[in-house]
């Protein structure tokens, strides 16, 4: 069966500039549309108000499932990673995904080529 409310958010980390520490920690951020943005929380894999609460994602996981949203909705991510100095800017916002089926179809085909036949 195929889920209609959840998604995976993959990312992949910054270079870790000489002399600064690993990156340990990222956050995962979606938003429904135009709404306000939620930060996605390690364990239960689901958006909660971005308030700076909850736990985040190991950075060497470079993927975060995301349960729990509404089919129908379009959806936008975007992460920002933590290391031993603080927290960094966030990444460029993602393309939207629409969960549901409509999301699952497969996409349209390139146009057909069409060629003339030689009378043989």
């Amino acid at each position: 069966a195929v889920d209609k409310t959840s998604l995976r958010v993959h990312f992949s980390l910054p270079p870790v500039r000489p002399g600064a520490s690993a990156n340990g920690n990222v956050t995962v951020h979606v938003k429904a549309g135009d709404g306000a943005w939620q930060a996605v929380d390690a364990t239960s894999s689901t958006p909660f108000s971005a308030d700076g609460s909850g736990t985040a994602h190991r950075a060497d996981s470079r993927v975060a499932l995301v349960k729990g949203l509404a089919e129908g909705l379009s959806y936008r991510a975007q992460v920002n990673v933590k290391n031993a100095c603080g927290w960094g800017a966030f990444s460029p916002v993602s393309e939207p995904l629409t969960l549901g089926a409509a999301a699952l179809r497969p996409t349209a085909p390139a146009a057909p080529l069409l060629e003339a036949v030689d009378k043989t």
